[in-house]
């Protein structure tokens, strides 16, 4: 959800700093800055991620895998569902990060160790920053791979 919520951000900044003529042009850039949004992203999703793992009462497995048993209430019901909705979104959103990836490596963009090395550290950063901070930083390497790339043509 990272790449959507820099987009808003990026427009909705925008829009409120575009209409005030006091500021300059290179404030207006560095605050919609894709890299700014993005790091102050992550830090909030980290935050998030490691404050629930040291104040969780309960093991990783119950928070983030479901039960296969019948639910009959709300509650566990609701659990439930917004658990097979994590795996879903990352799990879909990691694979399409991987893909991308692969595709940068297959335009020939970058070697086979350069995008090896980030698929192999996601799962590292995801289990101490958490899947949101990890999808950004893969997200914004492979972005600024593309960056380096157009910046030497």
């Amino acid at each position: 959800m990272s790449p959507l919520w820099v987009g808003i951000a990026n427009f909705v900044i925008s829009k409120l700093i575009g209409t005030s003529p006091s500021f300059r042009a290179t404030t207006i850039k560095w605050l919609t800055s894709p890299k700014l949004l993005l790091s102050l992203m992550s830090i909030i999703s980290a935050g998030v991620w490691v404050y629930m793992l040291v104040n969780c009462p309960y093991p990783l497995s119950t928070v983030f895998i479901p039960s296969s048993s019948a639910q009959s209430k709300f509650v566990p019901h609701m659990r439930r569902a917004l658990q097979y909705d994590e795996i879903a979104v990352f799990g879909t959103s990691f694979l399409w990060l991987g893909y991308l990836f692969f595709d940068l490596h297959c335009a020939g963009l970058i070697r086979r160790g350069e995008w090896l090395v980030p698929v192999a550290a996601l799962p590292i950063f995801t289990a101490f920053v958490g899947p949101g901070a990890a999808f950004a930083f893969g997200w914004y390497w492979r972005e600024s791979k593309l960056q380096s790339k157009l910046a030497q043509e």
